[in-house]
């Protein structure tokens, strides 16, 4: 398993976006039978959060769901955090915003920025 962040079980974890590293299995595509990749990764460990919710999702199980072992998936990411971090992004990614401009003239818009008059809360 990979060690946390300066080598210590408490320190800060680095985002798997700001580690650095390149995406692992770019061209194994057609080395492996399964068709893995971290889309395919992320987009069932998607389904499984929202089917299952976070309590019950772990690396096997995702495993089992796309007929591959944990191991597999330890190729493309490197830990369930960093799993996590790329299914909350996916997620995330999904969200239509309103267009600024389109917000700022709608009735009843709200701002989650800081508001002198306002005491609503994002």
């Amino acid at each position: 398993m990979a060690k946390a962040a300066g080598g210590t079980k408490n320190s800060a974890r680095i985002s798997v976006w700001l580690q650095g590293k390149a995406p692992r299995g770019g061209g194994r595509k057609g080395d492996q039978p399964s068709g893995l990749d971290r889309d395919r990764i992320t987009e069932a460990s998607v389904r499984l959060l929202d089917a299952e919710g976070l309590a019950k999702f772990s690396m096997r199980r995702l495993a089992a769901e796309l007929d591959v072992t944990a191991m597999s998936v330890y190729w493309y990411v490197d830990t369930k955090e960093d799993l996590l971090e790329l299914a909350l992004d996916a997620v995330c990614g999904e969200m239509r915003l309103p267009d600024t401009a389109e917000a700022a003239t709608s009735p009843g818009a709200t701002s989650c920025g800081p508001s002198r008059t306002s005491t609503a809360r994002c």
